[in-house]
Parts: C-alpha cells; structure tokens; sequence
C-alpha cells in the first residue's frame, strides 16, 4: 500500500510489484495480495491503483503505450544438434511464479513431463507442460541467479525428453544457434556473464 502511495496513484503492475519486493514484500505474496486485496484495483491490463485513488484520465492509456513500446522478447527453432529451443525475457512475475507461457509451435511439440537439467548438467527437478503453459522453473531460475530482464532459454532433447534451461544476457539465443558452440562452452560463457 506505501507503494502506490510513494510512486502512484496508478502504476504499472512490473513496476508495481518491483517496488513491492524492494520495500520488503516476499514476491509470491505480492502477487497473491494483488490478485485478491480490496485495497487494490485493476485499471486496465496490468494496471493498478489504490481504490478510491483519484486518477488523471489519460494515466492507464499513457502507462500501457508506454508498455507497448518496450515488447517481450520471444524467440524458438532447432539448435544445430537438432534440439528445440524456446527463449524469453524473464519477468518478476516469471521468476515468481516459474510458469511460463511458450509459442504454440513450441507448445504441441513438448506436452507432458520433463526433466530439468541446469547448463552444468545437474538435475533439478521436473516440469509440465500442458496447453500453451509450462511450469515451474522457480528452482531453476533462483539457482541461475536470474533477474527480471534477462534472458533465458529452455532447449528440450525431444527423445530423452530433458530441457535444459539456461540464463543469459543479449548474446544468448545466438549461442544457441551457433553451430560450434558446445553445451559446455555455453555454460562457461553463462557463467562468466
């Protein structure tokens, strides 16, 4: 609530819950506390206030042109090795929740359970991928030491039926695609970055 009423009255919901967890707030509550507070309302697509809040019109409009201007970044095909690959810019709420949507081509190829492996080969743990969703990579990513704004691919091995998720900065889907770039320098180079 000091949130909005430090940086609102209106506030883009990114925004909102960076601000949120910088002022103390665990994240997984931040977005359970949005999603069912009275004290908060939903102006428009990911646009949120105080209720009561008197707000400029113009303000939601403003907030998600801005937003528009700025799109996700979303990319897949197959590595040289013939793996397919999905990446992402990865979210607070991403991170948070570790589910994430991927591209229907994407999506028909690999429904049901994976096993996770990190870009050094260890295991960690399981997902499910069921429709258009996969989910949680939460483990993954706080084991990478992902942050909001990052990079992160996922490459799946169709016949083992493994996805090794890797975190990144701008030159990591190229990596990816590169012919003579090997799982292991790809995790030297992820690591150093």
């Amino acid at each position: 609530m000091s949130v909005l009423d430090q940086y609102g009255p209106v506030m883009d919901g990114e925004s909102f819950a960076r601000q949120s967890v910088d002022a103390g707030v665990n994240p997984v509550s931040f977005y359970i506390y949005r999603a069912n507070s009275p004290l908060f309302s939903a102006l428009g697509k990911g646009v949120y206030a105080k209720v009561g809040a008197e707000v400029v019109p113009g303000t939601v409009e403003d907030i998600v042109g801005r937003r528009n201007k700025a799109p996700r970044i979303s990319e897949h095909g197959w590595t040289p090795a013939g793996r397919l690959w999905f990446g992402f810019e990865l979210s607070l709420q991403t991170m948070t929740a570790g589910g994430v949507r991927i591209v229907s081509f994407v999506a028909d190829l690999v429904q049901g359970e994976w096993n996770v492996y990190l870009p050094d080969d260890t295991r960690c743990g399981s997902v499910t991928c069921k429709d258009s969703f996969i989910w949680s990579f939460r483990k993954a990513f706080a084991l990478l030491g992902a942050e909001p704004g990052d990079l992160s691919a996922f490459e799946f091995d169709l016949q083992t039926r493994t996805v090794h998720v890797r975190v990144g900065g701008p030159g990591l889907f190229e990596q990816i695609e590169e012919p003579s770039t090997s799982s292991k320098m790809a995790f030297f180079q992820a690591a150093a970055s």
